[in-house]
């Protein structure tokens, strides 16, 4: 008999890939960035192998001297992991917001594949949480959300996180906050995109307990992302609010740019529903 909320967890095991996601509405806004803060994410995060190994990441302009970051706001109505024993746990709803932009992976300094790398994701299901960044190595952090699915006419997209500071107190911040300007969408409508699959590059990395200021263990994955849209069109050219705190300052670490009033604007963003699935995982390089 299925056990509902879904639990990650048997015994301590992390439940396995594939993970199925269904009725799943996107938000995505996409804005102009600096090339080389990604590319300093790449290296800090991605760029790890020893240079024997051979395996690099670049972020992918889209003009001289930048790239596309894109927020996505994602409101899942189930998620699952459906191979046995985990599908015999139930399913649950989630919601998340990330970043990311387009890398190019090397061989050799040879162009292999290109894929996203996200280096910042916020979700509101713990198992989500620890699954995806102990198993798929993606970062995940755990936050508070106000996300509708009728956006903007509910009103903002809003994350909050939770901020601690050093002999100070903690704080629940308003790290993410995304508004409707309420002017009339582009014209053209977004296309429905074809069944496609995409990949996704990530880091896992274990803290060595015995020397907290090494690491024990890392890898850099790969995995495949298949995606069925159902529905998508325009939506209003959107505000985005960044708000820096202790150690994460989302806006200057992702080099995201600025209007001559000092705003982050989103003026082309769309909505995509979909189902989709996280497939094949595979290890690249590990220590």
């Amino acid at each position: 008999m299925a056990h509902i909320p879904y639990e990650a967890t048997i015994a301590g095991t992390q439940a396995l890939p594939p993970y199925q996601c269904t009725g799943v509405k996107v938000f995505v806004f996409p804005l102009l960035a600096d090339t080389a803060p990604l590319q300093t994410l790449c290296d800090k995060f991605l760029n790890i192998a020893p240079s024997a190994a051979g395996i690099t990441f670049e972020p992918i302009p889209s003009a001289p001297n930048t790239c596309t970051v894109i927020i996505e706001a994602i409101d899942y109505t189930s998620l699952t992991a459906p191979t046995p024993p985990w599908n015999d746990f139930g399913e649950t709803p989630q919601r998340e917001l990330l970043f990311s932009f387009p890398v190019v992976r090397k061989q050799g300094n040879v162009p292999v594949e290109t894929g996203i790398f996200v280096p910042y994701i916020f979700v509101d299901d713990p198992a989500s949480a620890f699954t995806g960044r102990e198993v798929v190595g993606l970062p995940k952090l755990l936050a508070n959300f106000s996300l509708n699915r009728s956006f903007p006419v509910s009103g903002p997209i809003n994350v909050r996180f939770q901020e601690r500071r050093t002999g100070g107190p903690i704080r629940m911040v308003d790290l993410v906050r995304i508004s409707s300007i309420g002017i009339a969408p582009p014209p053209g409508f977004p296309t429905l995109p074809n069944p496609s699959s995409m990949l996704g590059f990530s880091t896992r990395i274990l803290i060595n307990p015995q020397s907290p200021a090494a690491d024990s263990y890392r890898s850099i994955m790969r995995c495949v992302y298949a995606s069925t849209p159902t529905a998508t069109g325009s939506l209003s050219p959107a505000k985005v609010v960044l708000t820096p705190i202790v150690d994460l300052d989302l806006r200057s670490t992702l080099g995201i740019r600025t209007d001559v009033s000092g705003n982050v604007v989103s003026f082309s963003p769309y909505f995509v529903d979909a189902d989709f699935s996280l497939e094949g995982v595979t290890t690249l390089w590990e220590s």
